[in-house]
């Protein structure tokens, strides 16, 4: 004698709103219905579904019992190397019904997923869908800034750049064009002073552009970036870069940037890895200024070495300021 027929929802929640459900199922075992996703992250879907007395149990007994199975590759279903998820399910099966994040996904990244519940019948699975995680074109630009849960809010773009993926003005450090370097006696003067030249109104090209209270970022706010958000590859409008993320899934986009080096000498993390003059090209590759320099003695004075963000692991002093531009996303204090 044929089972009741009993069924659950599946449902998953997708930007752009709820679509109409689509019903699968045998007549001899529980029935699936996957539905859209509605709340998404850089690297996370949240996932819920409601639904009969045999789905409770199966929740709220074997782990494996009842859940969501997710894929980047459509044939991963059918040579069973999709990924089950069912770790901290919340709710009761009443209101609202149950509820999951699918994690540690990628940025800007399609999936396939499906929901499933195992009876004593065996699997039955609901019809696949698909959903794609935000990425570089899914960055909020409600304000100017974008708050990374970090000790300072990060401008949205670059200085001179219109939107995100744009570069910006490439600019001598310390001076407010790509030609004209600060001179070097004031400059050491000021430093000598007030240790940077960050919010300075005669050596700050981000405050100068962008008005108080923007400005150059610290160094130690260009390694907080780096120590305490994901970077990731991604684009955005096309255009390649990096998604720095935030704990509190908030991002920022860093365009790759054509660098054009024509330096004296390169130190990385103050280790030096190049000296003498040498002139090369990367067109991907990331160089943004900071406030702060480190200044080394030289036969009959001394000479300055600002500190600038070439990625996610490197922090570079850069010597011959004269003949290396680079680009600046400034900061502002947290209100």
């Amino acid at each position: 004698m044929a089972s009741e027929v009993k069924s659950f929802q599946a449902a998953c929640y997708q930007c752009g709103g709820i679509r109409s459900f689509t019903t699968l199922g045998g007549t001899l075992q529980e029935s699936v219905e996957t539905g859209d996703v509605k709340d998404r992250t850089f690297h996370a879907a949240s996932i819920r579904w409601t639904g009969s007395e045999a789905l409770t149990r199966a929740v709220l007994g074997d782990a494996e019992s009842a859940g969501v199975e997710y894929c980047a590759d459509l044939e991963d279903f059918a040579g069973g190397r999709q990924r089950r998820c069912r770790e901290g399910v919340v709710g009761d099966g009443t209101e609202g019904g149950y509820q999951v994040v699918v994690d540690g996904l990628q940025n800007g990244t399609p999936y396939y997923y499906r929901a499933y519940v195992l009876t004593g019948d065996g699997y039955t699975y609901g019809n696949i869908r698909a959903l794609r995680t935000k990425g570089g074109d899914d960055l909020d630009l409600t304000e100017e800034w974008t708050d990374l849960g970090l000790s300072c809010l990060w401008a949205n773009q670059n200085v001179g750049a219109a939107t995100p993926e744009e570069p910006g003005l490439s600019l001598i450090w310390g001076g407010f064009n790509q030609n004209s370097a600060a001179g070097t006696a004031g400059i050491l003067k000021h430093i000598d002073m007030y240790g940077s030249i960050c919010g300075s109104t005669q050596y700050d090209a981000a405050q100068f552009y962008m008005g108080t209270p923007w400005r150059l970022p610290y160094r130690s706010e260009l390694e907080e970036l780096q120590a305490k958000c994901t970077w990731e590859e991604g684009s955005r409008q096309g255009k390649k870069g990096y998604m720095v993320i935030g704990k509190n899934e908030k991002a920022i986009f860093l365009p790759y940037v054509a660098v054009n080096f024509d330096i004296r000498q390169v130190i990385y993390n103050d280790t030096i890895i190049h000296s003498g003059t040498v002139t090369y090209y990367k067109d991907h590759e990331l160089l943004l200024w900071s406030g702060d320099c480190v200044h080394y003695p030289v036969e009959g004075g001394r000479i300055y070495a600002p500190y600038a963000l070439s990625g996610p692991s490197h922090i570079v002093n850069v010597f011959g300021l004269t003949y290396t531009a680079a680009y600046i996303r400034a900061v502002r204090p947290r209100e």
